[in-house]
């Protein structure tokens, strides 16, 4: 029996596993132990999402640089847009208030503010490096 290596796709799907499980799994209620379990899931996306990076051919890795550089750097633009829309308008400012209030369960505010940030600005930049290595793909295509 030969042991065949996964294509480099396969090993991000196997990096963000554990991320997905642990997102619509009850949490442990003792905080250390959900601590553990936040760090052992990192450190599992790590390892995979390096050995993926290693598998990936040049082509692969200049797809995902210019994606991350660019998609990541103009999602985080309009996440900062965003922001100031919240800190001078209402329009913006009251979904997210409410928004943070029903997320805070029992947590104090700014935590959960500061929280809730950073995880936007993670989000949208995934969602901006997704749109444009898809586009870089796709362009990739048309030309041949």
């Amino acid at each position: 029996m030969s042991l065949t290596r996964l294509p480099s796709w396969a090993y991000t799907l196997i990096a963000v596993l554990p991320i997905v499980v642990m997102t619509f799994a009850p949490a442990p209620a003792d905080p250390v132990m959900r601590l553990a379990i936040n760090v052992a899931c990192i450190l599992w996306l790590l390892a995979f999402a390096i050995y993926a990076w290693i598998r990936l051919d040049e082509t692969g890795k200049e797809a995902h640089k210019f994606a991350w550089f660019w998609g990541g750097a103009f999602a985080l633009l309009a996440a900062l847009l965003v922001a100031l829309g919240v800190l001078t308008t209402p329009f913006f400012a009251d979904p997210v208030s409410a928004f943070i209030t029903s997320y805070m369960m029992g947590r104090g505010e700014g935590q959960t503010g500061f929280a809730v940030g950073v995880l936007a600005a993670a989000i949208i930049q995934v969602v901006g490096y997704g749109l444009v290595w898809t586009g870089w793909w796709l362009s990739a295509r048309m030309k041949r």
